[in-house]
C-alpha cells in the first residue's frame, strides 16, 4: 500500500474510530452479560448448597463467600425482608477495592465519578417490590435479571435455598467508562457522517503534502541516473522533506566528486604511463627483429626498460601513497598544536639536510601560532613545499607565516627560475613534474599532497611566481573555516 493510501486511510479511520467502539460496546455488553450471567447462576447454586448446612442467620461464612466471589449478598425472609446483608462494594470487584481506583475515576467516569452500587440500590427501593424477587416468592427455584445504566450493568440473581426459611438475593457489577457512548451511538453515527468529507479532504491535502515531494526527489533521482537531468536535487522546502532532498544532494555532490576524482586520477595516470609503456613496447620490438645484441646498444636498451620500469613503480608507489592519504585525512582526529613551532622546528632540520648545502633556509613569523588540525599531515605539507624549493633555490629559500582574520598563511619562496606560464596551472596535478637533469626524477604527486592536506583542513593552496623565484602559499584555518585567499607577501 503507498504511503498516500495510508494516510488516506488512516484519516478515515480516525474520524469513524469514536462511531465504531460505540456500536462496538452494544457488542461487547452481550458478551459480558452472557458470561456474568452464567457465572453468577454458578456463585448462587453454590452459596445455596452452603446455606443448607450452614444455615442462612450465620454472617461470618456470608461475608467471606462475598467476598472471595466478589458479589453483594443480601439474605431475605419468606415475604422478602431483608435479614442480613454484606458490604456492597465487594460486588464492585478487588480493581474497584484499590486506594488509587477513587483518585482516577473522575478521569474515566467524569465528574460524577464512578457508579455506587449502595446508593443505586438505595434508589430502587425495597426488594420485596422487584420483579425478580416476587418471583421467587411466588414459588420458582431463582431468578436472573440485568438492569442497564449508563455507565454500568447491574447483574441481581435471586435464589431460593432447598429446606431454609428464605432466600439469597446476589448482586455483581460491571462498570464501563465509555458506556455512555453507547447510548449516544446513533448521534455519534450522525456527526461521523458529517466529519466523514473532512477526512476525505485533510487526507488528500495531508497526501498531497507528504507524498508529492517525495515523488519529486524520486523523479529528479531517476532523471539524475538516467543521465537527463544533472541538476541539484534540492527542494524549495523549509520541513524535514526538505531537509533529507538536501541531504541527498549533498550526498550526490559528494560521489560526483569523488567519481570525478576517480576518473581524473585514472587519466592522470594513463596520461602518465604512456611513455614508459611506449620505451618498454619499442625495446621488445627491436628484440624481435635482432638476433643479438652486444656492446653498447644492449646497455642502451637495458637502461631504456629499466628506467620505464622504475617511472612505472615510481609512480604506482606514489598514486598508492597518495590515496592512501586522502583515505586518512578525512578519519584522523584533529587536535591543537602550535603552527609557529612545527614550521621553525622543521626549517631547521631541513638546513641540516645534505640537500641543502650551499643555500639558506629563513624564517620569519609569530613565535606562536595556534591552530587545530593533524599536525603530523601539515607537517608532511609544508615539508613537500620545503623540498621543492631547495629543488629549484640557488641560494636562500624564505619561510614566512603570517596571520590571517580566520587562520594562518604559510609562504615559502625560492630564488630559483620560477614557474613558466605554461607551467603555473599544471603544478598540482599529478604526475606533474620538472626538475633539471642533475636531479633525481620525482613522483610528481608532492604538491598533489599538499594540496590534499589543505583540503581536509578547510584550506587551500597556491603558487606565485615571478622573475625572483616561486612562491607557494598555504592556508590552513585556525577553526577549519574557510577564509579568503591570501595575497603573496612582498619581496
Amino acid at each position: 500500500m503507498s504511503v498516500a493510501a495510508r494516510i488516506f486511510w488512516a484519516c478515515l479511520l480516525l474520524v469513524c474510530a469514536p462511531a465504531a467502539v460505540s456500536w462496538g460496546m452494544g457488542l461487547y455488553d452481550a458478551v459480558e452479560t452472557r458470561r456474568i450471567t452464567r457465572d453468577l447462576a454458578r456463585i448462587a447454586e453454590t452459596a445455596a448448597q452452603r446455606a443448607q448446612t450452614q444455615g442462612l442467620a450465620d454472617p461470618g461464612w456470608l461475608g467471606a463467600f462475598a467476598e472471595r466471589h466478589d458479589v453483594y449478598i443480601r439474605v431475605l425472609d419468606g415475604e422478602g425482608r431483608m435479614q442480613f446483608h454484606t458490604d456492597a462494594i465487594y460486588a464492585e470487584g478487588r480493581f474497584a477495592r484499590t486506594w488509587w481506583f477513587r483518585d482516577l475515576a473522575d478521569y474515566f467516569f467524569g465528574p460524577g465519578g464512578p457508579p455506587d452500587l449502595a446508593s443505586w440500590e438505595a434508589e430502587l427501593g425495597a426488594p420485596a417490590l422487584r420483579p425478580e424477587v416476587q418471583h421467587v416468592l411466588r414459588g420458582a427455584a431463582s431468578k436472573h435479571r440485568v438492569r442497564v445504566s449508563s455507565k454500568m450493568l447491574v447483574f441481581a440473581h435471586v435464589q431460593r435455598v432447598p429446606g431454609q426459611q428464605g432466600l439469597l438475593y446476589l448482586t455483581q457489577i460491571s462498570r464501563r467508562s465509555v458506556r455512555a457512548l453507547y447510548d449516544f451511538r446513533y448521534q455519534m453515527l450522525k456527526l461521523t457522517f458529517g466529519l466523514f468529507l473532512g477526512a476525505l479532504l485533510m487526507g488528500g491535502w495531508l497526501a498531497y503534502q507528504i507524498v508529492a515531494p517525495i515523488r519529486d526527489l524520486e523523479r529528479k533521482v531517476q532523471g539524475y541516473l538516467r543521465g537527463e537531468d544533472r541538476g541539484s536535487l534540492r527542494l524549495q522546502r523549509s520541513d524535514e522533506i526538505g531537509s533529507l532532498a538536501r541531504s541527498f544532494d549533498s550526498l550526490r555532490v559528494r560521489l560526483q566528486d569523488r567519481v570525478e576524482h576517480s576518473t581524473r586520477v585514472t587519466e592522470d595516470l594513463a596520461h602518465d604511463l604512456k611513455s614508459p609503456l611506449a620505451a618498454i613496447r619499442a625495446a621488445s620490438e627491436l628484440l624481435e627483429g635482432q638476433d643479438s645484441l652486444q656492446g653498447p646498444r644492449r646497455e642502451r636498451l637495458a637502461r631504456t626498460v629499466g628506467a620505464a620500469a622504475a617511472h612505472m613503480q615510481r609512480s604506482i608507489d606514489a598514486l598508492m601513497q597518495l590515496a592512501r592519504l586522502e583515505a586518512q585525512l578525512a578519519e584522523e582526529a584533529k587536535e591543537r598544536f602550535d603552527l609557529a613551532d612545527l614550521v621553525q622546528d622543521l626549517t631547521r632540520e631541513m638546513q641540516a639536510d645534505p640537500r641543502a648545502e650551499g643555500r639558506r633556509l629563513k624564517y620569519s613569523g609569530p613565535t606562536s601560532a595556534k591552530m587545530i588540525g593533524t599536525p603530523d599531515r601539515v607537517r608532511q605539507a609544508v615539508q613537500n613545499l620545503m623540498d621543492n624549493a631547495l629543488s629549484f633555490a640557488q641560494e636562500v629559500v624564505q619561510v614566512e607565516l603570517r596571520s590571517e582574520v580566520e587562520g594562518w598563511v604559510i609562504w615559502v619562496r625560492d630564488d630559483g627560475p620560477g614557474v613558466s606560464t605554461g607551467n603555473q596551472a599544471r603544478v598540482f596535478e599529478r604526475f606533474f613534474s620538472r626538475r633539471p637533469d642533475d636531479m633525481a626524477a620525482g613522483t610528481g604527486l608532492g604538491l598533489s599532497i599538499v594540496r590534499a592536506v589543505a583540503r581536509a583542513h578547510g584550506g587551500e593552496v597556491g603558487l606565485e611566481s615571478g622573475a625572483t623565484g616561486a612562491c607557494f602559499w598555504l592556508r590552513l584555518p585556525s577553526n577549519c573555516h574557510t577564509t579568503a585567499l591570501p595575497h603573496p607577501p612582498s619581496a
